[in-house]
């Protein structure tokens, strides 16, 4: 039943913008974020070469973000989706907790663990490598607590350059006041307060008349479209089952605009995020996610069309200078 449940869903046009709404939906907005975050879930194809060489399947993001646009609230809704998934914060997240070593730099041990998906231990005649095999969701505050509009983005983000390259997809998530989205969030985020009021209300005095269908209207604005449950099977059987193939269209659109990529990105200082051969995979690797998710056997030109405009939306965050 579940599998035709899955099928059923997979077979809608609509199926990238329910699962996007299905992540975090008491968040409102971030639908960038979250089409990514869902990408991400599904993951591309982990491949193994006859040389013994592994391909990353697995994508990795990393959120910087101005306080309080709920970057924490999106990590811990993953969490709870993903099939298995480990929430670790501030300290915890150290090196000394992630690799072998106690090293200064946190961030160096990282390199490994993200691109190679291992971690080498050479301790007192002890050669181990251990599998790292994930994909990471980091979400980060700019150096200084929050961006500043005038001074350059590479300058606030403080690490270093071979580390933000492993990044599949960077969002620069900005807290800009705007009048129409920030009433729409205050609403959002009063829907949410006050049906939590009623269900606790109704827990210790029943409210006369409250029945399920008046709770269910009442959540509406804050449930997901598909079940989390449901999701998480849904994940689990397009990881299992789904293995589509790149097909000469998605290809050329891919080139093309890895091409377009490295003409204009001639080496600039003021750049966090160099375009590297890295950012071709990322884009392989979400365009196989893309295909993931409709349960397809090949990959469309529609699945790279899809995952250029996603990436070229964080490039023009963190990679592009408007003066040159």
């Amino acid at each position: 039943e579940d599998e035709v449940a899955i099928k059923d869903m997979a077979a809608d046009p609509g199926v990238y913008g329910k699962i996007a709404r299905s992540i975090a939906p008491t968040i409102y907005g971030n639908d960038e974020v979250k089409e990514a975050i869902a990408l991400q879930m599904f993951g591309g194809i982990p491949k193994e070469m006859p040389d013994g060489s592994n391909l990353r399947g697995d994508i990795h993001i990393l959120l910087v973000g101005d306080p309080g646009i709920a970057k924490s609230q999106l990590l811990r809704y993953v969490i709870k989706l993903a099939p298995r998934g480990i929430y670790t914060s501030g300290k915890s997240a150290s090196s000394a907790g992630l690799t072998a070593a106690a090293e200064k730099d946190d961030r160096s041990s990282l390199h490994e663990a993200m691109e190679q998906q291992s971690v080498s231990i050479a301790k007192a005649g002890i050669n181990a490598t251990l599998r790292t095999r994930c994909s990471l969701l980091g979400a980060a505050n700019p150096k200084l607590g929050r961006f500043d509009e005038y001074a350059n983005i590479s300058e606030q983000i403080n690490m270093p350059p071979s580390l933000l390259s492993r990044f599949d997809l960077i969002f620069i998530m900005k807290d800009q006041p705007d009048a129409t989205r920030d009433l729409n969030i205050a609403r959002h985020i009063l829907k949410a307060h006050s049906a939590g009021e009623k269900i606790m209300r109704h827990k210790k005095y029943p409210i006369p008349g409250a029945d399920d269908e008046y709770f269910k209207r009442e959540l509406a604005p804050v449930t997901p479209e598909i079940d989390a449950s449901m999701l998480r099977k849904y994940l689990a059987y397009a990881k299992r089952n789904c293995f589509p193939l790149l097909k000469d269209e998605a290809k050329d659109v891919l080139v093309q605009y890895y091409q377009s990529l490295r003409s204009v990105a001639y080496e600039n200082s003021d750049k966090p995020v160099p375009i590297t051969a890295r950012q071709l995979e990322a884009l392989v690797r979400l365009a196989e996610a893309s295909a993931r998710v409709r349960l397809a056997d090949e990959v469309e030109q529609e699945d790279a069309e899809r995952v250029v405009k996603i990436v070229d939306a964080c490039l023009r965050q963190v990679a592009y200078d408007a003066k040159t």
